[in-house]
């Protein structure tokens, strides 16, 4: 990935330029300030999203950031270190900011960071010289884990969208509610969070008993997030919508022929099965289904 691009990606303003700064050593061979860099880069960012959250309410955030506006005040060195070396625990849990997988990655950023900043020697006469593919690997991982994504990720970020289309404002159409999406967890998110969305989303048109409004909400929210991430969409749909289809009973299979007139372009994602069972059922639609199906 091009590093200028990199840099172009942080949410925020004082990691970007760490990150900047960061680039400009790697680009000049500085390797060790590189890593060090980036490092200050995710403790600035951990400490905005921090900020972030309060705002949103967050009462775990608040209590962080209390502590970290202490420790500054007091310029308490032994606590600012215990609270650095805790960032990159305390973005998995509670705030699930990473997953498990980038913890371990970032926590390896964190030993060389140790291993560039402190006057450590891997023996008596060789410093320790990192190489360019390990800075570069480290200034990658900061950005595409943490610093390109907003605040709120996993189960916190399902539930601010979930609680969002539940609205009665939300837009019942695509574009509108795209443009919605742009200031949500959705402008920037993990592939598993848009998955588990569209899976929600899924379960509930074809499952619950919803009314007409509820159900183009989330027709228009399905529409709106195929256009913004289609590929972990689309992976989504080809993977849950049998499923959850087969599940069906048959007196509720309007609501599928109703999802498949709402959510663009599905009938493809049908497998032989579903398929032939949807075309028994418009055979023998029942009269009071008929005035809602035929569109």
């Amino acid at each position: 990935v091009d590093l200028e691009e990199l840099v172009l990606k942080c949410q925020s303003v004082q990691p970007r330029a760490y990150i900047s700064e960061a680039v400009d050593c790697y680009q000049a061979g500085a390797y060790r300030a590189c890593i060090v860099s980036t490092w200050i880069a995710v403790n600035f960012d951990f400490v905005d999203k921090l900020q972030k959250l309060e705002l949103a309410g967050d009462k775990s955030a608040k209590e962080r950031l209390t502590e970290f506006n202490d420790i500054r005040e007091q310029a308490d060195v032994t606590r600012s270190l215990k609270f650095e070396r805790q960032i990159i625990d305390w973005a998995l849990n509670p705030f699930e900011l990473i997953s498990p997988l980038e913890h371990r990655d970032l926590s390896r950023l964190v030993e060389d960071r140790n291993r560039c900043a402190h006057p450590s020697m891997s023996s008596a006469d060789e410093l320790y010289q990192p190489s360019a593919e390990l800075a570069r690997y480290h200034l990658r991982n900061a950005v595409e884990y943490l610093l390109q994504h907003p605040p709120v990720q996993g189960k916190a970020a399902l539930s601010k969208v979930m609680a969002d289309i539940d609205g009665a404002l939300f837009p019942t159409e695509k574009d509108a509610a795209v443009q919605h999406f742009h200031f949500s967890p959705l402008a920037k998110p993990r592939p598993a969070l848009v998955r588990n969305l569209v899976v929600v989303l899924l379960k509930q048109f074809l499952q619950e008993p919803l009314d007409s409004n509820a159900q183009l909400r989330r027709a228009a929210a399905l529409n709106a997030i195929r256009t913004m991430h289609r590929e972990p969409t689309e992976q989504a749909l080809k993977e849950k919508l049998n499923e959850v289809t087969r599940a069906m009973l048959d007196s509720d299979l309007l609501r599928l022929v109703l999802f498949l007139g709402r959510v663009d372009d599905c009938w493809h994602f049908l497998a032989d099965d579903v398929v032939g069972r949807l075309e028994r059922y418009t055979d023998q639609i029942p009269e009071t289904e008929l005035s809602s199906a035929l569109p």
